[in-house]
């Protein structure tokens, strides 16, 4: 059996100046990507909130929309002018079958 090798303040440890300078740009470069894709999700994050809130101001403003009264009035004429229009369209029917039933060309 090996005895374990201990570790205390005394300890010497040898190792090369490229491996150390390798192991802190390692550290240096990923701490560097963490905080850039911290900051990036947490920006992501503020717009959905943001975007999130325009949407939910966006639906209420459209189920509480009132049109105008001149709108509405406007709206009114529009459907009263459909309906006339309605009519009239069969009444110019029923007179061009009546002069086709009577032989009157009415071109």
């Amino acid at each position: 059996m090996t005895t374990p090798t201990r570790v205390s303040e005394d300890t010497q440890l040898a190792i090369p100046i490229k491996n150390l300078i390798g192991i802190l740009l390692a550290v240096g470069i990923s701490a560097t990507a963490y905080y850039g894709i911290t900051q990036r999700i947490t920006f992501n994050e503020h717009q959905r909130e943001v975007q999130w809130d325009k949407i939910r101001y966006l639906e209420d403003w459209i189920h509480t929309f009132e049109p105008s009264e001149s709108i509405q009035r406007a709206m009114q004429v529009q459907q009263i002018l459909q309906v006339r229009v309605a009519v009239l369209e069969e009444r110019v029917d029923q007179l061009e079958e009546d002069l086709d039933f009577y032989g009157i060309s009415y071109d």
